[in-house]
């Protein structure tokens, strides 16, 4: 069964984002941010162990930071996802997965030193 959750985080919260939640009822992680929320919006909150234990491959969770990953590694046991979040977070890898589709698409990946001796030049 396919389950959604959006998990609010620092440092922003729109408020079509929340009326769009409050509206369609999408369940929404508790946490501190959703708790100050929900005051001003009928959220559907729900648990962190709820998101945890319904979670499963055809779920769906929508955050509104990457300030929110750190909750998602923490409590989702699914080493594919977190293997593509790794993926999507690290620019080289990301880059390399998406050459083929960009075959002209140029990037570098250069070590901290290496980049303060780079001939940019070459650009």
């Amino acid at each position: 069964m396919k389950h959604s959750c959006i998990i609010y985080d620092k440092p922003y919260i729109s408020k079509e984002l929340n009326q769009y939640a409050a509206e369609k009822k999408v369940p929404v992680l508790e946490n501190d941010l959703s708790l100050q929320m929900a005051s001003d919006f009928n959220l559907a909150l729900i648990s962190g162990q709820e998101v945890a234990e319904q979670y499963n491959k055809e779920s769906r969770i929508y955050t509104t930071s990457e300030n929110a990953l750190t909750w998602i590694y923490q409590n989702i046991k699914d080493p594919k996802l977190i293997h593509t979040i790794s993926l999507a977070k690290d620019k080289v890898k990301f880059r390399e997965m998406i050459k083929p589709l960009y075959p002209d698409f140029f990037f570098c990946s250069l070590a901290i030193d290496e980049l303060l001796e780079y001939d940019f030049n070459k650009l």
